[in-house]
């Protein structure tokens, strides 16, 4: 759900950076094209959708952990042979710097592997060998890039000082914007997917927990 409400946030920031841009076009043109009011009621709109985004990005971004941790954790309950890192690292792993690259991304990739539905009960290593579909590895690679470009923008705006530089900016911020509404349609699929994988697993266990065996 609030992944949902970001993109849909998002989508509007999108439309509202393209108005911010065209503004600063039409300014560019003819400065008497626009007026002051337009100026301030476009710089009051822009702020609001900025401060809506980073609330829910912040809320989304502590439910995904608490997600992730407890999706790790079931890994650990079913005694996942040779699991590469402890718990902690799947909140640890986003908070060290430089590390936080790789480590949540190598993270899902167990996830990925060891909630496979047709891995045996028992599958020992196995799991190991399960392949990693090109959602997660998009999924990583869009969420990068859109908090890449999003930094930039960030301190374009802050150090912008001409029409120009805050036109560069603008551009800046609705790339920003628009990589950001593909990375939340995959982190979407890939939260949705591990889940769903991680419930028919639950399934196949009790099942098998639940088997007498022949007398």
């Amino acid at each position: 759900m609030l992944l949902a409400a970001y993109f849909v946030v998002t989508a509007i920031g999108v439309g509202s950076d393209w108005l911010e841009l065209e503004l600063i076009n039409r300014v560019t043109e003819a400065q008497a094209a626009v007026t002051q009011a337009q100026l301030d009621a476009t710089d009051a709109r822009q702020n609001l959708i900025g401060i809506l985004q980073l609330l829910i990005y912040l809320a989304t971004g502590i439910m995904f952990i608490i997600w992730f941790r407890r999706a790790y954790r079931n890994l650990v309950a079913w005694g996942t042979e040779s699991l590469r890192f402890e718990a902690g690292w799947t909140v640890g792993g986003w908070l060290v710097p430089f590390l936080n690259l790789v480590r949540p991304k190598q993270i899902m990739n167990d996830l990925w592997r060891a909630t496979d539905p047709e891995l045996p009960v028992q599958p020992g290593i196995a799991w190991k060998q399960v392949r990693v579909p090109l959602l997660v590895h998009a999924w990583w690679l869009l969420f990068l890039l859109s908090l890449a470009v999003g930094v930039v923008a960030s301190n374009l705006r802050g150090e912008a000082s001409t029409l120009e530089e805050f036109g560069s900016a603008s551009i800046v911020t609705l790339l920003s914007d628009a990589l950001i509404l593909p990375a939340a349609v995959l982190a979407f699929l890939v939260v949705n997917q591990i889940t769903q994988r991680q419930r028919e697993r639950a399934k196949q266990r009790s099942s098998a927990d639940l088997e007498v065996p022949d007398q």
